[in-house]
């Protein structure tokens, strides 16, 4: 009898020590989580190192012999993205596994980056064209312009390493923020286009496009260099003026960009440019937020002659300055071209949605 009432209360108690880590669980899955890898932590101390990507005619001797170890190791990164781009060609699988291998034949130490290059009498500075371990081409790319110019980039470019590894930063709802009319988030707007954050965008759109039989056109058939929908574009950056070898936008880049989103968001709800992206993720029941703000392609991208089926986006996410007091910032990802009602079948799969009407307390 006395084995049956011992064998019971070990029971309950196991039951009760069971439900009591479920409870902490599921608390821990309501609140805003940071994936897929990267939580924009802080990487302020890591200093991305001198490097020289191995330019057409001048590529390692073989490819063979690149390892497959992450590109980044700053705290934050997360992995590599190890999807090929669209029309690329996948690493062979018989690479060699030594972890220095592969940095040490695509990002050391070599020659200048850049260039420049005489266009109808005036000097513009621009990335060599490089190879990444795809084995695909890049570039050249065009440094100084104002807007997004209409070529696919690696998103993992370490040319832009230092945009998203400064500060420290989290994810956070920006259909949360509460209005501060001398605070707005738009105000100092930042620039991280966190590759992992941005595959993971151009995947799910790509995915659930491609559902409804769609495929990706070229947007400017014109341009043999031209971008497809649903590639985030070579974004308007400069020389970075502290850190050797890097790029960032400039200030007066990113307030420009900034009135044109505010006036579709002063518009919101009446119009159709401003909606929220929800990203889901496995085992996660909360959703990761991007703003997605639909704007004019001749005032954001060098696009002249566009396709009458593409439209141009651009992507915001809500960030928390955790140096700064936790004060939320929107930060720009980046901008694509994706083809008209796009929204309509996102929609459908409960992938976006339009923005809440308290969207403007970001303004």
């Amino acid at each position: 009898m006395w084995q049956r009432t011992a064998l019971y209360w070990l029971g309950l108690l196991s039951t009760l020590l069971v439900c009591s880590a479920m409870d902490g669980q599921d608390e821990s899955w309501r609140e805003y989580r940071h994936f897929p890898a990267p939580s924009h932590a802080d990487s302020s101390n890591i200093k991305p190192r001198p490097f020289g990507l191995p330019i057409p005619g001048h590529e390692p001797e073989s490819w063979e012999s690149m390892a497959v170890e992450p590109r980044f190791s700053a705290s934050g990164s997360g992995s590599a993205i190890s999807r090929p781009f669209p029309g690329t060609i996948p690493p062979s699988a018989g690479r060699s596994s030594h972890p220095n291998t592969k940095r040490q034949r695509l990002y050391e130490p070599a020659d200048d980056p850049f260039t420049e290059v005489d266009n109808n009498g005036q000097v513009v500075r621009q990335v060599k064209q490089f190879f990444m371990d795809n084995h695909q081409r890049y570039g050249p790319f065009t440094i100084g312009l104002d807007k997004f110019e209409n070529k696919r980039y690696p998103l993992d470019v370490p040319l832009l390493q230092n945009t998203w590894s400064f500060g420290s930063f989290i994810p956070t709802d920006f259909e949360t923020f509460a209005y501060q009319a001398d605070k707005s988030p738009f105000h100092g707007v930042f620039y991280r286009p966190h590759p992992e954050v941005l595959e993971y965008i151009r995947k799910t759109l790509d995915d659930s496009l491609r559902r409804y039989h769609w495929t990706p056109e070229v947007i400017n058939p014109r341009d043999s260099e031209s971008a497809k929908e649903a590639e985030f574009l070579w974004p308007p950056v400069h020389l970075h003026r502290n850190v050797e070898n890097q790029l960032s936008m400039i200030y007066d880049v990113r307030h420009r960009f900034n009135q044109g989103v505010k006036e579709a968001i002063k518009r919101h709800p009446a119009g159709r440019s401003v909606w929220t992206m929800q990203l889901g993720h496995p085992g996660i029941l909360s959703f990761r937020k991007i703003l997605m703000v639909r704007v004019r392609s001749d005032w954001y991208t060098t696009v002249m002659t566009l396709s009458p089926r593409s439209e141009f986006w651009l992507f915001y996410e809500g960030l928390l300055d955790l140096q700064s007091g936790n004060i939320p910032r929107m930060n720009l990802l980046g901008g694509m071209f994706l083809p008209k009602g796009a929204v309509d079948y996102l929609m459908h799969d409960g992938i976006a949605r339009p923005s809440v009407h308290t969207v403007t307390n970001i303004l």
